[in-house]
């Protein structure tokens, strides 16, 4: 059943492309405009695979406005999605929460298992299973890993990636993802390539847990846990630092240039003479305390 279809931008990184969203009661449409009378089709994603968020710093570097934006997401991707107002930007947004509920409380699969790669700070790994459910988000998935295997620190201080058993990159998930999408999403993708097919194959009633771990290897998507970088503000904080004691031991290094003397010979000022540089007396470099014009 249609429900909206509205012309928005979808921004990633610093790129922002002009797409169509058409929302039908179990599928969103992604469309690019051919003509002013036809369009492309760009994706479709079943609604139970779709999720959203309110994380727009976490998807692009552009500054965009909450009144009007939000993080929408599919396995295995997010975008901020700009609309026209801020009404608008609600009425999809409550549609979406809406649909996307009422597809997965009608989902005969609501739990899987699935595997987790845990890697700690010194290269050690070890491996566990978490049960998750259909509306489980990362965020919720990490914290009960970590508890699991009572590992110590805060989600804020770990990252979940998935591999997706694609040719696509590693993913470091943000946190409002669904784990469960995501694995099912893999299992979908490689029973349409089986049939022939790229219409995201909804397996019949209760296969999908069987053929998760029939998959084979290079296929099946691998959630790995890890503990998060060090943030750039640290890096950055640390490099400040440093720039300014190279600053400090320049200037030291001038000063002590002009109170130099050779070995053995007398020092030519005492302690209590005032330090010149390059040669020259503070007071005539910096007269009445003021520091002199720079030459560049």
């Amino acid at each position: 059943t249609f429900i909206l279809d509205e012309r928005v931008q979808l921004t990633v990184g610093l790129q922002t492309q002009e797409r169509h969203l058409i929302l039908f009661s179990d599928v969103l449409v992604i469309a690019k405009s051919k003509s002013s009378s036809s369009l492309k089709l760009k994706k479709q994603v079943h609604l139970s695979e779709v999720w959203t968020g309110t994380c727009l710093s976490e998807v692009t570097e552009k500054k965009m406005d909450p009144k009007n934006s939000f993080v929408i997401g599919w396995p295995t991707t997010n975008y901020v999605v700009t609309f026209s107002s801020a009404d608008v930007k609600e009425r999809w947004l409550s549609a979406l929460l809406w649909h996307i509920s009422e597809v997965k409380q009608n989902e005969y699969l609501k739990n899987l298992t699935l595997p987790i790669l845990v890697l700690d700070a010194d290269n050690g790994s070890s491996s566990t299973t978490v049960n998750v459910s259909n509306v489980e988000t990362a965020e919720s998935v990490m914290k009960r890993t970590l508890l699991q295997l009572g590992l110590p620190g805060r989600t804020s201080e770990h990252h979940l990636w998935v591999i997706s058993g694609k040719d696509d990159p590693a993913y470091p998930l943000i946190g409002h993802e669904h784990p469960f999408s995501i694995a099912l999403n893999c299992l979908r993708d490689s029973a349409d390539q089986q049939q022939g097919t790229n219409n995201n194959t909804l397996l019949a009633d209760g296969t999908e847990a069987s053929c998760l771990d029939q998959l084979p290897k290079e296929k099946q998507c691998q959630f790995v846990l890890k503990p998060r970088l060090q943030a750039p503000m640290q890096l950055r904080r640390e490099s400040l630092q440093k720039h300014a004691k190279r600053k400090k031991s320049l200037i030291d290094w001038a000063l002590r240039r002009s109170t130099s003397t050779p070995t053995g010979s007398p020092p030519s000022q005492s302690p209590t003479t005032p330090r010149k540089l390059f040669g020259l007396s503070l007071s005539s470099v910096c007269p009445d305390g003021i520091l002199p014009k720079p030459i560049m």
